[in-house]
């Protein structure tokens, strides 16, 4: 594309400089080139490595190709740098319940029987807890969302936390 072409030129004349490798980074975003776009942010990283969008953008790109341990860890280094970026603590919280609801779906497809259930049913327990740090973030920043509040119900039951369920299933239903 022309925009690869002038990018490419600029890369040529000013190398290792943030803004070229920014737009390499949305060019490869924009035409789903996951493979570049990963390359250029990590580039980026080693030029930025406290960049915490660099991180929320590579998290992202991995929960889109379903590379869940590989987001988990972006989006985590992301909050690391800034423990109040709500986006990344909002892909985080999703990634989290989505991930729950698949491993759910597979022991679901298993038979009661198979001992994997039991350790599935963990796993998803594991990950919903794992949602509540950033869930709670969220509904500091959304304190009306219901879908938030929803969330932080069945985290917290799965969780164990009785309490905390009760508190947030009454909430999302007022």
């Amino acid at each position: 594309t022309k925009a690869e072409e002038l990018t490419n030129v600029a890369n040529d004349l000013f190398p290792n400089d943030m803004t070229v490798l920014t737009n390499f980074i949305n060019i490869a975003l924009k035409s789903g080139d996951t493979d570049k776009s990963e390359k250029y942010i990590n580039e980026a990283l080693e030029l930025d490595p406290n960049n915490k969008q660099l991180y929320y953008i590579l998290g992202t790109s991995y929960i889109e190709l379903k590379q869940n341990e590989k987001a988990e860890s972006n989006l985590l280094k992301a909050i690391e740098i800034d423990p109040e970026y709500v986006n990344a603590h909002s892909n985080l919280a999703a990634l989290y319940m989505d991930w729950s609801i698949a491993i759910g779906d597979e022991a679901r497809d298993l038979d009661y029987r198979d001992p994997r259930v039991n350790q599935l049913e963990d796993q998803k327990k594991e990950l919903l807890t794992k949602a509540i740090p950033s869930l709670e973030k969220m509904i500091v920043a959304f304190p009306d969302n219901k879908s938030v509040m929803k969330n932080l119900a069945m985290a917290y039951r799965a969780s164990g936390n009785e309490e905390k369920f009760k508190e947030w299933y009454d909430k999302s239903k007022n």
